[in-house]
């Protein structure tokens, strides 16, 4: 059975080579387009896989930036074994512009061709997303060497991100997993791959994942692309990190591909809907006209299980708004202001508790909805003052 699998991949790459050859070759001495200044290398990773439904049409514009450049274009079959299917160097052979475009879009509708074709259909099961950045990251550092001219080095991948297999495997670490819980792992053992040769990385279709695997919500999209972006900046990609907005393309037919395992999606938070009010009797107490805490470790632990319940839901947000005591002119901080203040210093403790940063969302509420009653005594005005210092929290998925 593998050495069938083996087969196949064999006449995959040697087939996609061929029609690449016969799409970029003029056999005769290059001539440069006189408007082309630097030559670009692309490589595009792309596999169809059971859990992709990730469109190759819409790695053209890639394609047609490679081409016009008279770069080299490199192709990774995306899948549990990445590897280089296709390489080729482009040459521009047309001097006149409008043969020019015209040469440049039959290259260009020829590669094409290719990705969709049965040519970059996955060979083996399970996805391997960052072992296809680690090749693509070799690929182009030996690219670099060959230039006749200056010109970027770019990553352009079409897949929904869901790896299962190398070292970033979510099967393993959970689609919760903390970014520097990872990379402290990954660099420990040596698993971090080298990017530093890439200028920039496009992203198509993260997050775009087809049956069986459950569709992951916005929040979670976001927390699986903090994590990506925090282990390619540790691998020493410092270009731009696009994500290119999905574009629902046709519906690919899955059968016959290798499996992919399906990654499970953590259990919704109960926390959905709540909105909570703590005052100074739950321990967020400030001081006077601050935004400090009487006691910072007893607010910490007031706050610790709303930190807690973020950290282990990527897709949970909450809204912090601070309310302060009616003010009555004798206070040394602008309108809106202390208000903020209190509402940044409760999450600077959710996020040292656990919580990602984009989680937690600060907003002013201004003087908090009690009124003085008419003839109150000091102690009562003091009672409505305490009763409208307070940090509201409201949870909802995002």
């Amino acid at each position: 059975m593998r050495a069938k699998k083996l087969y196949a991949t064999i006449v995959c790459a040697f087939t996609l080579v061929a029609l690449l050859v016969c799409g970029g070759c003029s056999g005769t001495e290059e001539v440069r387009d006189e408007g082309s200044e630097y030559e670009e290398s692309c490589v595009l990773i792309y596999g169809r896989h059971a859990n992709s439904q990730a469109d190759p049409t819409l790695l053209g514009s890639a394609i047609e930036d490679v081409v016009s450049s008279q770069g080299t274009l490199s192709l990774i079959l995306l899948d549990g074994s990445p590897q280089l299917v296709g390489k080729q160097k482009y040459a521009i052979e047309s001097r006149n512009r409008t043969r020019v475009e015209s040469e440049i879009a039959g290259k260009v509708e020829e590669a094409q061709g290719v990705i969709s074709s049965d040519a970059l259909v996955a060979q083996v099961p399970e996805v391997d997303v960052l072992g296809a950045l680690e090749l693509a990251g070799r690929e182009l550092s030996t690219a670099s060497a060959d230039k006749v001219s200056s010109g970027r080095n770019i990553v352009v991948i079409s897949d929904p991100g869901f790896s299962t297999a190398g070292s970033l495997n979510f099967l393993e670490i959970g689609l919760t997993a903390d970014a520097d819980e990872f990379l402290a792992w990954a660099e420990e053992e040596g698993r971090l791959p080298d990017l530093s040769s890439i200028d920039e990385i496009r992203w198509y279709c993260f997050g775009d994942v087809a049956a069986p695997q459950d569709k992951p919500s916005p929040g979670m999209i976001r927390s699986m692309k903090n994590l990506y972006e925090s282990v390619l900046r540790a691998s020493g990609f410092a270009g731009d990190l696009i994500w290119e907005e999905a574009v629902p393309g046709p519906a690919l037919p899955a059968d016959g591909l290798p499996e992919v395992s399906v990654v499970e999606m953590p259990e919704p938070s109960t926390f959905v809907g709540a909105k909570i009010e703590l005052r100074d009797d739950s321990g967020i107490y400030f001081l006077p006209d601050e935004a400090d805490f009487v006691d910072l470790d007893v607010a910490s632990r007031a706050l610790a299980q709303y930190a807690a319940e973020l950290a282990d839901h990527p897709d949970l947000t909450v809204h912090v708004t601070g309310f302060t005591a009616h003010a009555g002119g004798n206070t040394r901080h602008g309108d809106g202001e202390l208000e903020l203040l209190r509402a940044e210093a409760v999450k600077s403790v959710l996020v040292d508790g656990g919580a990602r940063d984009y989680q937690v969302v600060v907003e002013e509420g201004g003087e908090g909805p009690y009124e003085y009653e008419e003839g109150a005594s000091d102690e009562e005005r003091a009672e409505t003052d305490r009763k409208n210092r307070f940090v509201e929290l409201r949870f909802a998925e995002e």
